[in-house]
């Protein structure tokens, strides 16, 4: 287990901030007041369809093809940072989350930027209240040596007694929750490149889930709990050794 601190190289592939909220409008008649506000700040700009089909077979019969447009969705806003996409922010009929890409820059700044939007789609889609919260933390490090992991990691996976040769690649997947709706879903993945070197995933999932509103001022401390309970889950499964790789 490493002691908390700030990194300045952060292992941050990708970080999320997801509020699960039904839409009671349509979103597509919101598309002009979107883009009219956030044109300034995310210029770039998507469109989120969806389509259904389906094959119905039966007995002696052909095959019954049916297919259905499920229209307007979404619509997905980026920003660039040095000529990359560094935030994004989607606006959905079933919720709205905000993406934080490479460079990482903190916790409470992802929180407050994924804040700053998210009254624009309470007006746009006026959801009944936020159903479930969510922090997801995507870390990645690559370039190791085979088993280089193993000092990484506080509680590595093994392979069994007589497993022939060296561990080549692996993933795990642990979910917990508790009676007031707080869970969390931590993944490893070990894999290889054709390089001969190795990445190493350490997915973090933090949820809340229950009956929260829609004021920024309610949601802001929920999330900054999530933050917290994520942090401690990620320092408890690396060493120092993998922290002093970060800083």
């Amino acid at each position: 287990m490493a002691s908390p601190r700030a990194f300045g190289r952060a292992p941050i592939a990708e970080a999320l901030v997801d509020i699960r909220a039904l839409a009671q409008k349509p979103i597509a008649s919101a598309e002009t007041k979107l883009r009219d506000a956030m044109r300034a700040s995310y210029p770039k700009f998507a469109t989120m369809k969806s389509f259904e089909s389906a094959v119905e077979m039966r007995p002696d019969q052909p095959p019954i093809h049916t297919a259905s447009d499920k229209g307007v969705q979404g619509y997905v806003f980026h920003a660039m940072e040095h000529g990359q996409d560094a935030n994004i922010i989607q606006f959905r009929m079933d919720g709205y989350t905000y993406n934080r890409l490479p460079p990482y820059t903190s916790g409470q700044a992802m929180i407050a930027e994924a804040l700053r939007w998210w009254p624009l789609h309470v007006a746009a889609v006026a959801p009944g209240e936020a159903k479930r919260l969510a922090l997801r933390y995507i870390n990645r490090v690559t370039g190791l040596a085979r088993e280089e992991y193993r000092d990484l990691l506080t509680n590595p996976p093994k392979p069994p007694s007589g497993a022939p040769g060296s561990v080549e690649g692996f993933k795990s997947q642990m979910s917990t929750g508790e009676s007031d709706g707080l869970g969390s879903v931590v993944a490893t993945a070990l894999e290889g490149a054709v390089d001969g070197s190795y990445t190493l995933t350490l997915d973090i999932d933090v949820f809340l889930n229950g009956s929260f509103g829609t004021d920024p001022a309610l949601l802001a401390p929920k999330l900054e709990r999530l933050r917290s309970v994520k942090n401690d889950l990620f320092f408890a499964a690396i060493t120092d050794r993998a922290a002093a790789r970060f800083e």
